[in-house]
């Protein structure tokens, strides 16, 4: 494929060339009433698209805590059709009292995939509010990155 900035005038644009594409986003979800940050894993936010086989996925959750009980962690992951993949970890205590973090997680499927953005609080935090932080409620979007 003629790699972007490489186009000359005339080239002729392929199947090929637009099938190692990025595809674009899949899906999105936010989560405006989001449940309290506890001890036990909860589901910010889940989006279910139509996965090809032979391309590569991109998921990014995203969520922000304030006001925990105690000092410990904000830990969140996705869980991409039953497996657990791009974890973050943050600490979070009662002085500084706001944590965010950001989950990644790249992968390939095949058919009808979901993605489930969920996070805890760890080390002592069981109990804290999930937030909209400067107007952005918890979030996860799924993009199509070309192939695999």
């Amino acid at each position: 494929m003629t790699a972007p900035g490489d186009f000359s005038s005339g080239d002729v644009l392929t199947a090929a060339d637009m099938n190692a594409l990025p595809g674009g986003m899949m899906g999105n979800a936010t989560n405006s009433s989001p449940a309290r940050l506890t001890a036990s894993a909860q589901t910010y936010a889940t989006v279910t698209f139509t996965a090809v086989s032979g391309r590569m996925y991109r998921a990014i959750g995203q969520l922000y805590a304030t006001g925990p009980d105690a000092a410990g962690e904000l830990v969140g992951w996705l869980v991409c059709d039953g497996t657990r993949r791009g974890q973050s970890a943050t600490y979070f205590d009662t002085t500084d009292n706001e944590a965010g973090i950001s989950c990644i997680a790249i992968f390939t499927g095949s058919g009808s995939f979901t993605v489930n953005f969920q996070a805890l609080g760890a080390d002592g935090v069981t109990d804290a509010y999930v937030e909209n932080f400067q107007g952005i409620d918890p979030f996860l979007v799924v993009e199509d990155i070309g192939p695999s």
